[in-house]
């Protein structure tokens, strides 16, 4: 899968009744202390980002940090968007060479991740899925309900796949050895975001924080009850905004993948999901309504939850145990949905399940 940089997010939290619940008690507990309770938001790569956090006069000022974290995603934007031509990554897809060409090391970086993903799923998470991608209208140019033919498909197939895709990550080398190889880092980069943006927040001297790019987060220290951070999960219903469970990551990343908001009906109405097999060129087809990971690196968290999403309730589940990640699938079946989660995931669980 690949989530489109100007598409809604998959929210972890929903961005109605239970992050305003957060909030409220964020702020109730701000009264009765000398700290006081910060929460900054801004725009990035499509989708929004914001953290909450307490500040006393031994942290630097509100303004200071909002402008730090702006000006790091602004150039984590420069690097990875597909939706700016001017970007190093439209740079690159853009290029014909199939020589190694110069990137950005945060780009080497983030495109070496996500071809150790690729090998361990066997292609079935895959950066270089982009032509289809944007053939399915959940790129930068929108089909308007457009269901591409069988032969657009074919022809998209043939610039697909990850081993044609090479990184020298010492050197900061990207190489394709398809000149019409693409690629496409949004079901990835707002991870790595949130992690380097977590690294300047420590770095600036703030311990305790909830912070969140595109609906993939991370919480560190304490909250205001002194206790960790509590996260919900989200019933993926459409139109509805509830429950499923609640979590406590107590400093690790979140991330959740999701078919029940960024898809489009033909006229016909049969629903196409942001979900691509790299394999058919077809939008995913499973059970799977969606998949929340917890890993300490927010960036692979935000991967492999994508990964999870397009193997498949048995395979997902197979491969999560195997590698002792901390998963949590929400199924379909029929019209119910049902719950299951990996051995790693029970002890992040707070409560029951809604």
């Amino acid at each position: 899968m690949i989530l489109a940089d100007k598409r809604h997010r998959i929210t972890l939290t929903t961005t109605g009744r239970i992050m305003l619940a957060v909030v409220s008690l964020f702020l109730l507990a701000s009264c009765s202390s000398e700290r006081q309770a910060i929460k900054l938001s801004g725009s990035t790569m499509g989708t929004g980002w914001s953290v909450k956090y307490w500040s006393d006069e031994t942290l630097p000022d509100k303004m200071q940090v909002q402008q730090s974290i702006q000006s790091q995603l602004n150039s984590f934007e420069q690097m990875m968007s597909t939706y700016r031509a001017d970007s190093d990554i439209t740079q690159f897809n853009h290029s014909n060479s199939v020589e190694w060409q110069q990137v950005p090391a945060e780009l080497a970086e983030v495109t070496s991740a996500a071809l150790e993903i690729s090998a361990l799923t066997d292609g079935a998470y895959d950066i270089t899925v982009e032509p289809l991608v944007e053939l399915w209208g959940f790129g930068p140019v929108e089909t308007n309900g457009k269901k591409p033919s069988v032969e657009e498909i074919d022809l998209a197939l043939r610039k697909v796949g990850y081993r044609k895709l090479s990184v020298n990550q010492n050197l900061s080398q990207l190489r394709k050895s398809n000149a019409d190889l693409s690629i496409d880092l949004s079901s990835i980069a707002k991870g790595y975001a949130v992690d380097r943006v977590a690294q300047q927040l420590n770095a600036l001297g703030i311990p305790n924080y909830m912070l969140e790019v595109g609906g993939e987060l991370i919480t560190m220290g304490r909250s205001h009850r002194g206790n960790a951070w509590r996260i919900a999960i989200e019933k993926p219903v459409d139109g509805m905004q509830s429950v499923q469970l609640v979590i406590s990551p107590d400093n690790m990343g979140v991330a959740t993948s999701g078919d029940y908001r960024n898809y489009f009906e033909d006229d016909a109405g049969m629903r196409f999901s942001h979900t691509i097999d790299p394999i058919t060129g077809l939008p995913v087809k499973n059970r799977m309504a969606s998949v929340t990971v917890i890993m300490p690196s927010v960036m692979l968290a935000d991967g492999y939850a994508t990964a999870l999403m397009a193997l498949g309730p048995d395979k997902a589940m197979e491969l999560a145990e195997k590698n002792r990640i901390a998963a949590y699938f929400i199924i379909r079946n029929g019209k119910e949905l049902h719950t299951e989660a990996t051995s790693a995931f029970a002890k992040y669980i707070h409560g029951e399940e809604q």
